[in-house]
């Protein structure tokens, strides 16, 4: 079910921070998009404060294993781009980090996020979560990586209204109460996000000192730091080729053992990326000069999707390029260094050494240098030549037929659902296969299969595949009892079909259709995780404008949403001078979109009605002697109370006019983001209730 609700978010990391408010001419007053949702979020164009620049603002929330990812874009200082930090508390981690860019509207790169740490550094933390100010003391948590520090974490949420808060106490890194706060008004609404850190703080197990320097060429030299526990002294020695034009650059840094005494490569269309490391495990030890890779031009049978950008974090692989050598992972790297004022950034798509992708990315961040790489890698796939032995014994079902039909009249494709699910597999040098895996069959093709073909002469082969098929394919039934031969170069194919189908076995008649579910902030869109819906769910979108006073709070969800709430549209009024308008509608295809229809004109003739009115922020029931006067078609007296269960706990509640389209909503519940959300809707024609 959709329906409005605040959700309290919590902030993320990633952090590179530079003064870098010389690229900005001095009073000079930036446009920014204001917005709250997900990464597709769209809002206002605001006008920012002097000297302000555009900023994202990433916050992934991990609770029971499901992470969230959530951002706020608006206008902030500059003190306040390229910060990371985490928290941890109870079974819960938060990773904050922020992102800027300086031109009108102008949209912020994602930028890459550092590895998570799990090794214990000698603090505990008492932890607790409060939905108030402040959160008492609970269990302790013992604290790793990178997070010393024992803070509070408050968000404060102000509609214009009444102000929300959601507090956190565990592990922080130290990076997040140099932060302080983090403040944003988005459509009227305004949040803030404030790191408490006490001015003495735990003291962490001993550390490694380490070198701390990056520079071009093959040596630096550079001040001491202390690592996080369980880390050593590393360098790493990359070389990037661009055509002609060959770069070295050098870092030392601290680095988890896991990344040491790697060496590999990434290649890519016009140029090549080389990588080692070398670790060493003392005090301000300088480890051995790593050794490059030597280059091997021999083709892998695989290939990659292939693009490189200058100044950016992303490209358009819509090439690919044939993998040599050891480079046996597709694998994309992003990098951005701000060293000295000067901001640099790359992304690199291609084959990779599986080393490149063990060390999965390093982070520097200090006053002066900010530098931030990761490699995100997949399985390569096979080249045409590679692939044309496995591909002529996978195609043999499809080769069979295409000849037995070859001047019959093809029948005409259909995209249509007809409601039937079928398992679906492949299998070669096999009798038999079976998988939990589905697929939606479409048009006339009302029938499940599990088709055999054997071939034999100077190669014998043989092949199963199950799927979705018409009631003539069926009707061929097993072929080995009327021999029917097909030769092909030497090859004498017999369609030992067993052509075994069936309806209900392994079909399912209630047809589910998958969908996207997602909420945006002050928009009309948003992007989510597909998720199945039941067989009585259509895709569904809801829209909600909340005006109090002068203040607007608009809402766009998609889910799935139950058949008999599609095409609704409807209003209520509570308290005084605030009104809620909604529409829903559906669309019935795998994530489709559905198009919104115009929310409900105000009709400000009485009807006659009176209902209480009341609002509570702690509670899923209110009453009062107060009362409103209905108007229009909100003929019905309302009471709707929501509760969010999760890593917080807020439960909020309203009393007011409705119409009966509203009403009919009732009981529902959603779970999203590590969250459960309890909706509830009842309604009477009178007041005393």
């Amino acid at each position: 079910m959709i329906t409005a609700v605040l959700v309290f978010t919590m902030p993320h990391g990633l952090g590179i921070l530079v003064a870098i408010s010389a690229l900005l001419p001095v009073g000079y007053s930036l446009q920014c998009t204001s917005c709250i949702g997900t990464l597709s979020c769209q809002g206002n164009s605001v006008t920012c404060p002097s000297d302000y620049v555009c900023a994202s603002a990433y916050m992934k929330t991990t609770a029971g294993g499901n992470p969230v990812l959530d951002v706020i874009r608006s206008c902030q200082p500059v003190s306040k781009c390229f910060v990371f930090g985490s928290i941890s508390v109870l079974t819960s981690t938060i990773k904050f980090w922020t992102s800027c860019c300086f031109n009108d509207n102008c949209i912020p790169t994602l930028t890459p996020l550092s590895p998570d740490s799990s090794q214990l550094n000698g603090v505990t933390c008492p932890t607790c979560i409060s939905s108030s100010s402040t959160c008492d003391s609970g269990p302790t948590l013992r604290c790793t990586g990178i997070e010393t520090v024992c803070a509070q974490h408050t968000v404060t949420v102000n509609n214009g209204i009444a102000s929300f808060f959601a507090s956190f106490r565990g592990c922080f890194s130290q990076s997040l109460c140099d932060v302080g706060s983090f403040s944003a008004n988005i459509d009227g609404k305004q949040l803030t996000y404030t790191f408490l850190c006490p001015a003495v703080n735990p003291v962490a197990l001993s550390s490694r000192s380490c070198i701390l320097c990056h520079t071009s060429g093959t040596f630096c030299i550079g001040s001491s730091v202390i690592c996080p526990t369980g880390y050593v002294c590393a360098s790493v020695l990359q070389s990037v080729t661009r055509g002609n034009v060959q770069d070295s650059t050098f870092t030392r840094l601290c680095q988890p053992q896991s990344v040491c005494s790697k060496t590999g490569s990434i290649s890519y269309l016009g140029g090549k990326l080389k990588m080692a490391t070398s670790c060493c495990d003392s005090d301000n030890c300088t480890p051995a000069p790593p050794t490059l890779p030597v280059d091997n031009s021999e083709k892998n049978g695989v290939k990659c999707p292939s693009c490189s950008a200058l100044n950016a974090l992303t490209c358009d692989p819509s090439q690919d390029l044939y993998c040599t050598g050891s480079e046996t992972q597709c694998a994309k790297n992003q990098r951005i260094i701000i060293n000295g004022g000067m901001i640099n950034q790359e992304v690199i798509v291609g084959c990779s050494t599986p080393a490149v992708c063990e060390v999965g990315g390093f982070f520097v961040n200090t006053s002066s240098l900010k530098l931030g790489m990761t490699f995100e890698c997949s399985p390569a796939k096979s080249s045409a030549s590679a692939a044309f032995s496995h591909g002529f014994k996978c195609t043999l079902v499809s080769l069979i037929m295409l000849i037995k039909y070859a001047f019959e009249k093809l029948p005409d494709d259909s995209t249509q659902p007809n409601g039937v699910v079928c398992k679906t597999c492949t299998a070669n040098d096999a009798e038999w296969c079976d998988t939990e895996e589905t697929m939606k069959c479409v048009g006339n093709e009302t029938k499940c299969i599990l088709q055999i073909t054997s071939m034999t002469g100077t190669l014998t082969q043989q092949s199963v595949l199950r799927g979705c098929a018409t009631q003539s394919i069926c009707n061929i039934g097993n072929e080995s009892n009327h021999p029917k031969y097909y030769l092909l170069n030497n090859f004498t194919m017999r369609s030992g079909l067993g052509l075994l189908c069936i309806f209900s076995v392994f079909a399912h008649t209630a047809f589910s259709l998958t969908c996207q579910k997602c909420v945006g902030m002050g928009t009309q869109s948003c992007d989510g995780l597909s998720v199945t819906c039941s067989a009585d769910e259509a895709c569904g979108a809801s829209y909600t404008v909340t005006t109090a006073n002068s203040t607007e709070l608009k809402v766009y969800a998609r889910d799935c949403l139950p058949k008999k709430h599609c095409d609704l549209q409807g209003s209520v009024t509570a308290i005084t001078n605030t009104k809620v308008k909604m529409v829903m509608s559906c669309c019935f295809t795998d994530d489709c979109v559905p198009e919104l229809p115009e929310l409900p004109e105000n009709n400000d003739e009485p009807n006659g009605l009176s209902c209480r009115t009341c609002y509570s922020v702690d509670s899923s029931w209110c009453s009062s002697t107060d009362t409103i006067a209905c108007k229009g078609n909100e003929n019905m007296c309302l009471l709707q109370s929501t509760k969010l269960r999760g890593i917080i706990n807020v439960q909020t509640s309203y009393r007011g006019c409705s119409t009966k389209s509203i009403c009919s909503i009732g009981s529902q519940s959603l779970a999203s983001g590590g969250f459960n959300i309890d909706y509830s809707f009842l309604c009477t024609r009178t007041k005393y209730w």
